[in-house]
């Protein structure tokens, strides 16, 4: 998958979920204060088009590997087009309210987790050398 094709995939899935969330007035005040863009079309992005487009993103990052080294270019275009989205959304990137890392990092870090699954880095499993 390339990156034009993920974000043509994202514009689909974000338009499917606005369709089916259509009570934007409801959601949480924390991140009311992004300044949002309009796009040339005329569709004004809202704080959950950025929620859903970091929810499909992650699970693009992890539903479409197959933890092969074949895959690596996938997860770039998949980080790739989120961040070019994130950017025609906003012009400032997310904070995540979970935790200190933006949502852009927090993408990042889980590609690069799932990268080095693939080139078989193991961080749970630390092997000391033993001194001869």
């Amino acid at each position: 998958m390339n990156k034009n094709i993920f974000k043509k995939r994202t514009y689909d899935h974000l338009q499917s979920w606005r369709n089916f969330h259509n009570n934007y007035e409801m959601c949480s005040t924390f991140r009311k204060d992004i300044e949002l863009k309009t796009n040339a079309d005329g569709y004004q992005f809202h704080i959950l088009d950025i929620d859903a487009l970091y929810e499909y993103a992650l699970s693009s990052l992890w539903g479409n590997c197959r933890f092969q080294k074949s895959h690596l270019k996938t997860l770039d275009s998949i980080i790739d087009g989120t961040t070019e989205l994130f950017y025609e959304m906003t012009d400032c990137d997310i904070p995540n309210w979970r935790n200190k890392k933006s949502l852009l990092e927090n993408l990042m870090d889980a590609k690069n987790s799932i990268a080095d699954r693939i080139n078989g880095v193991n961080h749970f499993l630390v092997v000391e050398k033993e001194v001869a």
